[in-house]
């Protein structure tokens, strides 16, 4: 339709309660209003039209993506962290393909209609020119800790120090 560069949705994962987000790019042009009535409809159809197909490929990506996120012991062992963080069980990571794909349609519907519902949305709105002030006060605060690095090694006397943080 023109109105986004880019959509996603993603789970906070937390041992606690949490949340969903959608994290919607809109061409300069598009209308918020507009987008987001597109957003609540979709999440309405997930209540009641949700079809095999459409979870068969969200159950594949999501295995793909487990899967790509154990390449190596390090990404293997952050993984079981990871599930030892979020559930307090890190033998879940084990099962979780399983747990995955014995999730059906009636278990996603029931999720959405307790979830997605108009008084759990919060909506938040970044313009442009609020990143843009942002990133000038990122490197305000660079040049600032820099700053603070040299002061220090100078107080040392640590001339290396002072080539070192001079970036």
């Amino acid at each position: 339709s023109g109105l986004a560069t880019s959509i996603s949705g993603l789970p906070e994962s937390s041992i606690d309660p949490s949340i969903f987000r959608i994290i919607v790019n809109l061409n300069p042009d598009a209308d918020i209003k507009k987008v987001e009535k597109i957003i609540d409809a979709e999440l309405e159809n997930i209540k009641t039209n949700l079809s095999e197909e459409e979870l068969k490929i969200a159950k594949a990506k999501e295995e793909a993506s487990f899967v790509y996120q154990r390449d190596g012991a390090h990404d293997e062992a952050m993984q079981i962290g990871y599930f030892e963080a979020i559930s307090a069980d890190w033998t879940k990571y084990a099962n979780w393909i399983t747990e995955v794909n014995s999730v059906n349609i009636d278990d996603v519907k029931r999720v959405a209609k307790t979830y997605f519902k108009p008084s759990n949305k919060t909506v938040r709105t970044i313009e442009t020119s609020m990143i843009e002030t942002n990133m000038a006060l990122r490197i305000t605060e660079v040049d600032q800790i820099t700053m603070a690095h040299r002061i220090t090694a100078r107080t040392m006397g640590n001339r290396e120090v002072d080539k070192i943080s001079n970036w």
